[in-house]
């Protein structure tokens, strides 16, 4: 046979392999080639999503014949919507638990992954990827992107719980063309009470991504990888997108854990990552461009009847000023001053600025601008004099649970309530301890449909509500 193919369903689907243990989903290559196929449709209304599912505990559950790498991959899915779980549980290989997935290009994307701790009970790793082919041109799905911008991630779907590709503040400059036009999702904790339990407690891991030349979308000069010699390529890095504190830039890969521009096909191997740490989504970004710069600290406090602002860089190049700005309800801003910046430095520097307009809570912002005009923007925090303030930040679907941001300016305790459109009572969480400054509250979302939500948090001196939509 020169090639076999497998065809999941337009529809909600699972296929289970190795109920006993020891069934295998095994690729036959030496012929041609043997590939499945998802539904690639990213639209909701038209995917419902598919699951692979591997009850086999061992690394070859999936085996490829011959099992030298593959070039072409073997697992074509190419939406958020379908998944492979796996169901690792206490095992711990040194064997890489290898998924050989591919794009519709047929174009290789191997991902694998060591598991290097036994925590976490008999739980699974769901796994995704996909890129931004379904707005290209030649895609008959969502029409194609604006002409020359396919590397720009905000033309497609980001996985549940991504808001942006740069910093914490929405709406600030794009950084996405420093990054490739692909998302991975390796999740720990999603929960499918038909099918599977989570992790209780995260394993640590050890993962490879793998995204060569062909897959790439970029517009030169952008420092992500480009096809072809003297296009100025760089190596690129592995970055997570952490859901707490809604940003990119609080983890990326060891230096040693870089994409090697030789050869076509490389790989950014040897990313390790556990416990609280372990994120679900992750990209890959340029090492001299990552998704974005973290300063050492940045905290703001009261000091008599000033808000005083202090931040420390812990090196800096070619760095011109900072700006702050200033909000009273995290959305309109508004530009309160500018601080000099020391230019080049490869020791600690210190900063700081004073608020004298102080008459409750706000939020400042602090941006960092070089010498050729490329600015980039920093959290968000919440400070202020004589203030006695409680307020929703931010809410947000991660794709099991839903999470809840909150400021306040004193400790207090508060009931939770998840209602629908129609002011039905959905999900109840009596006496949440909300803490000084912020405070992040996680929810498992279980026999909640998709649609629009309203979070309300109330207690007997105050009540607050925001909207959120449940994918």
């Amino acid at each position: 046979m020169k090639k076999s193919v497998l065809l999941l369903s337009l529809f909600a689907t699972s296929i289970c392999f190795g109920q006993t243990g020891r069934a295998r989903l095994v690729f036959n290559n030496a012929g041609g080639t043997a590939y499945m196929v998802f539904n690639p449709d990213p639209r909701p209304a038209f995917n419902s999503g598919a699951y692979l599912v591997l009850d086999s505990k061992g690394p070859d559950a999936i085996t490829l014949l011959p099992a030298a790498p593959v070039a072409t991959g073997n697992i074509r899915s190419e939406a958020p919507q379908n998944k492979i779980r796996w169901a690792v549980a206490d095992t711990v290989h040194a064997t890489p638990y290898l998924i050989p997935y591919g794009n519709q290009a047929n174009v290789g994307l191997p991902f694998s992954l060591v598991k290097t701790s036994p925590a976490g009970g008999a739980g699974s790793f769901v796994c995704a990827t996909y890129s931004s082919y379904p707005y290209m041109a030649s895609s008959p799905y969502a029409g194609p992107a604006p002409a020359g911008t396919e590397w720009d991630n905000r033309n497609y779907m980001a996985p549940a719980g991504v808001t942006h590709m740069n910093d914490f503040a929405l709406g600030s400059v794009d950084n996405s063309f420093n990054a490739v036009n692909r998302f991975w999702i390796v999740d720990a904790q999603e929960t499918n009470a038909a099918l599977w339990t989570n992790y209780a407690v995260k394993p640590n891991v050890v993962m490879n991504f793998e995204n060569p030349y062909g897959d790439i979308d970029v517009v030169a000069p952008s420092d992500v990888l480009v096809p072809g010699p003297g296009l100025g390529a760089t190596d690129l890095q592995a970055q997570r997108f952490n859901t707490a504190v809604q940003k990119w830039g609080d983890y990326v890969s060891a230096p040693t854990s870089i994409y090697s521009n030789q050869p076509a096909t490389g790989r950014v191997s040897g990313v390790t990552i556990g416990g609280a740490n372990f994120y679900r989504t992750w990209t890959l970004s340029s090492v001299a461009n990552p998704l974005p710069i973290e300063l050492t600290s940045w905290k703001g406090e009261c000091n008599g009847k000033e808000v005083k602002l202090s931040w420390t860089t812990a090196s800096e190049s070619n760095n011109d000023y900072f700006t702050i700005e200033k909000s009273r309800d995290a959305l309109v801003w508004e530009h309160i001053g500018e601080v000099d910046a020391v230019g080049n430095s490869s020791s600690e520097t210190q900063y700081g600025f004073n608020d004298d307009r102080t008459d409750g809570l706000a939020y400042y912002r602090l941006s960092q601008t070089d010498n050729d005009g490329t600015s980039v923007v920093f959290d968000v925090i919440a400070a202020g004099c004589d203030a006695n303030s409680t307020e929703i930040v931010n809410a947000w679907d991660d794709g099991a649970n839903v999470n809840v941001l909150v400021s306040s300016t004193q400790d207090g305790v508060y009931d939770v309530y998840l209602m629908d459109a129609a002011g039905k009572n959905m999900v109840t969480r009596t006496s949440q301890a909300i803490n000084k400054n912020f405070t992040q509250l996680t929810f498992s979302k279980n026999g909640v449909a998709r649609g629009m939500y309203t979070i309300t948090l109330q207690n007997n001196d105050n009540v607050m509500s925001r909207r959120i939509v449940l994918m």
